[in-house]
């Protein structure tokens, strides 16, 4: 019996792209900017 995590890909996705938003604002830091989120746009009908 083989024991599978489904969210294991899920998990380093989420990590991976918290490390690469830590490293653009410490990029952004240096050079004298501050990152933050865009806004979200939603559709209205």
């Amino acid at each position: 019996m083989t024991l599978v995590n489904h969210h294991y890909p899920v998990y380093y996705e989420q990590r991976y792209q918290e490390q690469m938003v830590k490293g653009l604002r410490k990029k952004a830091q240096a050079l004298g900017f501050e990152l933050v989120a865009a806004p979200s746009t939603q559709l209205v009908s």
